[in-house]
C-alpha cells in the first residue's frame, strides 16, 4: 500500500512538473511571438500578443528568437522595434496601447534594461540604423539618454564608436552628456575614432549645447522645487523639454541635505506642489507628452517612492504629500517597480509609522493592486516586513488584501478574457462555477477604453464581436441578456448600438452577428436606459446605411413597443421623422400598420365561467341566510 502511495505521489509530481513546463513554454511562445512581431513591424501581431504576455519587458536570447544574423543581443519587444523599425508605429503601439483599446497585463517600461548587457531600448536604436526620430520619440516617452550599460557606456558612447553623426547630434539635443566615463575611464570624446566626430564633440558646438541643456534643465527642476508654475509653463514651450524626465544631482541644483538625483516631477512631488505635478502630467501644448511617471533615478527610486521617503522624515502626516501621492496613483503608475534594494513602493509604505497608514490604504485600494508577493533583497514581502516590525495594523491590512484580492482579480481576468476573445479562460471559469458571470466592473478599473462605463463579460465580448464567447456565456453560463449596467442602465443590445454608432459609414458585421444572435434569445426590447430610450430609439439614431439593426428589431415576435417615449417625449417614429430618415420612418410605419391589422385573439371564456360559478354559489348562500 505504501509503495502504491509513493508511486502515485511520484506520478502526480511528474504530472505537475510537466504541466508547469508546458505553461512556461506557452508563456515563452507568446512572448517570442510578440518580440518577433515587433521586430518585423507586424502591427496585427503586436496587437494580438501584447495583452497575452505577463511581462512585455522581458528579454529573450537571440537563440530563442530565431531571427536573422543581424541580431547579436537579447531583445524585448520595445528594443526589437527600436533596432529594426523604419517608422514609429510599433513604438507608439507598445508605449501607448490604450489608444488602440489594448490592455497589457503590465505596462512597458521604456527604460527596462537587458539583465546581462544593461542596455535599454534606446541603445538598440544606435545599434541599428541611423533613426534619429526614434531617439526623439523614445526620450519623449521617458527614455534616459544617459543610461549606462554593464560596461559603463551610454547610448552616446555607442553612437560615437559607430560614427553615427546624426544620432550623436540627436542624442545631445535630447540631453545626452559628454562627460560620463565608462568602466575604462573613457568619455564619448575619448573614443571618437574619426576627425569629424571628434571635432564636432570638442569644437563643433557639442559642449556648448550640453552646457546650455544643463542650464535649462537646472532652471526647470528648480522651478518645480520652488513651485514656480509660470517658469515651468514658459520653459515647456522650448522643444528641449521633450527631455523633461531627466535628472540632476541636488548639488547642481543648489539643494542641500539631499543625495538622490531628481527630475522635475520628483522635485515637485516631494515638496507637495500639486499644481506643478498636474501640469507635468497633463500636456497642454501640441506634440507635448506627459512626464514618464515611472521614471527611476540612479537609485531606481520613482516619484512615489521619494514621497514616502520624505514622509518618513516627518512625525505627523503631511497632507500635501498625501494629496500628491493619491493624485499620482490616478495616473496608473507601475506599483511593482523595485528600487536598488529590491523594495516596491508598498515595502516603503510599510516602513512608515502606523499613524501614517493612509499611504498603505491608498496603495491597497488602487486597481490594479500592487503585487504583494514581491521580495526585496532581504527576501521579505511587505507582509513579512510588517510582521517582522510587529506592525499589527499593517499586517492585518495586508492579510485582508490577500484574501479579498483573488475573487475580484478573477472577475477582472474573466471580463478581460471576454474582451480579448480568450475562449479557453472563459470555458475554464464557467466550469468552475465560482464567478457571478453578470457582475460588472468599471472600464477604468479594467484598463479598457469602451463606449460603456462598466462591463460584464457578456457586454465585453459583444462589443468586440466575439460571437463564440457570447454563445458560451449565454448558453453554458446562462448570462442574463437583460441585465442593465448600474450607471447608464444600458443592456448589452443597447451597448452594441452605441458601439456601432461610432462608425458612421458602414455596418460592423461582427457586431451585427452578435446582435442578431442575442435577438434569438428573446430579450426584453422595451427596457429603457437612464435617458428613457429603448433599444429601438438607439437603432433609429444610427445612420440609414446601418438599417439592418432596426429591420432585425421590427422582425421580432412580439415586436418592440413603438409607442414608448424617451425623456424628450419622443417615440422612435418621431425621432426618425425629425432626422429626415425616410427609410426608418417608413419601416416603422409599415410595422405599425401590421400591428393594427393583426386580428385579436378570441377571448378565453374559461376564467369568466369560473368567476360566474363562484358568484352563483355565493348568491345561493346569501339566499339561504335571508330565508332563515
Amino acid at each position: 500500500m505504501k509503495k502504491l502511495s509513493v508511486l502515485f505521489f511520484m506520478a502526480f509530481c511528474l504530472f505537475v512538473s510537466k504541466r508547469v513546463q508546458t505553461m512556461e513554454v506557452e508563456v515563452n511562445q507568446n512572448l517570442k511571438a510578440l518580440i518577433v512581431a515587433a521586430y518585423n513591424e507586424d502591427e496585427a501581431g503586436v496587437k494580438k500578443y501584447l495583452p497575452l504576455v505577463d511581462d512585455p519587458n522581458t528579454y529573450l536570447k537571440k537563440e530563442e528568437l530565431g531571427l536573422d544574423e543581424k541580431v547579436k543581443f537579447p531583445l524585448n519587444a520595445l528594443s526589437a522595434a527600436a533596432f529594426t523599425n523604419k517608422n514609429d508605429d510599433i513604438i507608439y503601439l507598445l508605449l501607448a496601447p490604450e489608444r488602440q483599446n489594448i490592455t497589457p497585463k503590465r505596462k512597458i517600461n521604456v527604460n527596462a534594461a537587458e539583465p546581462l548587457t544593461g542596455m535599454t531600448p534606446i541603445f538598440f536604436v544606435t545599434l541599428g540604423d541611423n533613426k534619429t526620430n526614434m531617439i526623439t520619440n523614445l526620450v519623449g516617452y521617458g527614455a534616459d539618454p544617459n543610461h549606462v550599460d554593464a560596461e559603463g557606456n551610454t547610448p552616446l558612447h555607442i553612437a560615437v564608436k559607430k560614427n553615427q553623426m546624426l544620432t550623436i547630434r540627436t542624442l545631445i539635443i535630447n540631453g545626452a552628456t559628454l562627460n560620463i566615463q565608462n568602466k575604462n575611464g573613457k568619455t564619448p570624446i575619448d573614443i571618437a575614432n574619426t576627425e569629424n566626430v571628434k571635432e564636432f564633440l570638442e569644437e563643433g558646438g557639442a559642449k556648448e549645447r550640453e552646457q546650455e541643456n544643463e542650464e535649462k534643465l537646472k532652471n526647470f527642476i528648480k522651478a518645480a522645487w520652488e513651485n514656480d508654475i509660470n517658469t515651468i509653463t514658459e520653459l515647456l514651450k522650448d522643444s528641449f523639454f521633450r527631455t523633461k524626465n531627466l535628472t540632476l544631482k541636488p548639488r547642481k541644483l543648489g539643494i542641500e541635505g539631499r543625495e538622490e538625483e531628481l527630475n522635475a516631477l520628483m522635485a515637485a512631488a516631494i515638496k507637495g506642489h500639486l499644481a506643478i505635478v498636474k501640469r507635468l502630467l497633463k500636456p497642454e501644448l501640441s506634440e507635448e507628452k506627459p512626464v514618464f511617471i515611472d521614471f527611476q533615478n540612479k537609485s531606481k527610486d520613482t516619484a512615489l517612492m521619494l514621497i514616502i521617503a520624505e514622509q518618513a522624515n516627518k512625525e505627523t502626516l503631511d497632507s500635501k504629500l498625501l494629496e500628491v501621492f493619491k493624485y499620482l496613483l490616478t495616473k496608473n503608475p507601475d506599483l511593482n517597480l523595485q528600487n536598488s534594494n529590491g523594495e516596491t513602493v508598498t515595502h516603503l509604505a510599510v516602513d512608515l509609522s502606523e499613524t501614517q497608514k493612509e499611504y498603505l490604504e491608498a496603495l491597497l485600494a488602487h486597481d490594479p493592486a500592487p503585487d504583494l508577493t514581491i521580495e526585496d533583497t532581504d527576501r521579505m514581502t511587505p507582509l513579512q516586513k510588517a510582521q517582522d516590525a510587529e506592525k499589527e495594523t499593517y499586517a492585518k491590512m495586508l492579510e485582508k488584501e490577500k484574501k479579498e484580492k483573488k475573487p475580484k482579480e478573477n472577475l477582472k481576468n474573466f471580463i478581460k478574457a471576454a474582451w480579448e476573445n480568450n475562449i479557453d479562460v472563459i470555458k475554464e471559469e464557467i466550469n468552475k462555477k465560482k464567478l457571478d458571470v453578470n457582475a460588472t466592473i468599471k472600464t477604468e478599473e479594467l484598463g479598457i477604453r469602451s463606449v460603456a462605463k462598466e462591463l460584464n463579460a457578456l457586454t465585453a465580448a459583444a462589443l468586440r464581436g466575439n460571437l463564440e464567447i457570447v454563445k458560451e456565456l449565454v448558453e453554458k453560463a446562462k448570462a442574463n441578456i437583460d441585465i442593465q449596467n448600474n450607471k447608464e442602465k444600458n443592456t448589452v443590445l443597447m451597448s452594441i448600438l452605441k458601439r456601432q454608432n461610432i462608425s458612421r459609414t458602414e455596418t460592423n458585421d461582427k457586431l451585427l452577428k452578435v446582435f442578431n444572435y442575442l435577438l434569438t434569445k428573446k430579450p426584453n426590447l422595451n427596457l429603457q436606459n437612464v435617458n428613457k430610450k429603448t433599444v429601438t430609439h438607439l437603432a433609429v439614431n444610427l445612420p440609414a446605411i446601418q438599417k439592418e439593426y432596426l429591420t432585425a428589431l421590427l422582425a421580432q415576435d412580439p415586436p418592440p413597443d413603438l409607442t414608448i417615449m424617451d425623456e424628450d417625449k419622443k417615440t422612435p417614429f418621431k425621432i426618425a421623422v425629425e432626422q429626415g430618415k425616410y427609410a426608418y420612418y417608413t419601416l416603422i410605419q409599415v410595422k405599425q400598420r401590421q400591428i393594427a391589422r393583426k386580428p385579436t385573439a378570441p377571448t378565453d371564456n374559461r376564467e369568466l365561467l369560473t368567476s360566474l360559478a363562484t358568484l352563483t354559489k355565493k348568491l345561493d348562500s346569501l339566499s339561504k341566510i335571508f330565508a332563515k
